[in-house]
């Protein structure tokens, strides 16, 4: 009967450091993604209303997170609109073949 016991203390100090190991990936990714930087936007009359309405209308109440989802939604469109390639875009033109 001792043997089990020591297997279920070795399973269990097993056990604590991958907690621990998870606890500390989680606190370095909190850090990584951590909002340092503040951006400021200055809107008129009619835009500040347009965004007032908007968010009453689809009762969005953190406005930081709806201004922060659409300008990456933006900057990622672009991103894959103009993603590198190996050949000018007049050439992969050139290489499509139109079916007759």
């Amino acid at each position: 009967m001792p043997v089990k016991t020591e297997k279920k203390a070795a399973t269990t100090s097993k056990v604590k450091k991958t907690s621990k190991s998870k606890k500390m990936a989680a606190a370095i990714d909190k850090e990584i993604l951590k909002r340092r930087y503040a951006l400021t936007a200055l809107l008129n009359d009619r835009e500040y209303e347009a965004v007032q309405k908007y968010c009453n209308r689809y009762k969005i109440q953190n406005k930081s997170k709806m201004m922060r989802d659409m300008i990456f939604s933006s900057i990622f469109k672009d991103y894959m609109a103009d993603y590198p390639t190996l050949f000018d875009k007049q050439v992969m033109a050139d290489l499509v073949v139109e079916r007759r």
